[in-house]
């Protein structure tokens, strides 16, 4: 009976291990990503991208994560911001190369990106907030809009309104939309592994 026990706990230990390992390869990755895309842009896109998608195939293929976990809080996250540039609360620099023209409404395609990507930490790197509902309405409120002044900082969104009703605005929407966005990973979330 005590070798069956001692034997439990020490498998125990390699997939704990194995999921601290998961969440931070994902907030390292996700940070490189977030610089790549924010400060390339447009440039560097043809070189993140294909990181992003075998990142993605590796987390759907290991089912940490189904499919819609990934759609969903992305769609949330780029539905939330192309109705923001729709209104002009933020616009972005125009690109140099003459493949894509920014539309108000439409965002830049390295920005949809970054949804996609934000979305891996929803169930991996941040998931400790998924059941703290007032700490997610307050990373939320404060979290996204220092994002969105590091990345004005960077060159990469600009504020025509200015950044006290910008920040306002997207504090308030994010404070809401952040613990739907991780409601949203309840679903399906059946099929994937607790590896995170």
């Amino acid at each position: 009976m005590e070798a069956n026990t001692a034997i439990s706990q020490s498998d125990l230990l390699p997939r704990n291990l194995h999921s601290v390992l998961n969440k931070v390869v994902n907030l390292a990755l996700f940070n490189v990503l977030w610089i790549s895309f924010v400060v390339g842009r447009y440039e560097w896109v043809w070189l993140s991208l294909p990181v992003l998608v075998v990142y993605i195939g590796f987390l759907l293929l290991r089912q940490i994560v189904t499919p819609m976990q990934i759609v969903l809080p992305a769609a949330i996250g780029i539905t939330a911001d192309s109705l923001f540039s729709l209104l002009g609360l933020f616009t972005f620099p125009t690109a140099d190369s003459a493949w894509y023209v920014a539309q108000p409404g439409l965002l830049p395609f390295w920005f949809i990106l970054l949804w996609v990507a934000f979305a891996t930490t929803l169930s991996q790197s941040l998931r400790f907030l998924a059941d703290k509902v007032l700490l997610t309405v307050l990373a939320g409120a404060v979290a996204f809009p220092f994002n969105y002044w590091v990345g004005s900082q960077l060159g990469g969104i600009y504020f025509p309104h200015g950044k006290l009703i910008t920040f306002a605005v997207i504090g308030v929407s994010w404070a809401i939309l952040l613990p739907l966005a991780f409601k949203s990973l309840r679903l399906n979330a059946g099929q994937a592994n607790d590896n995170s």
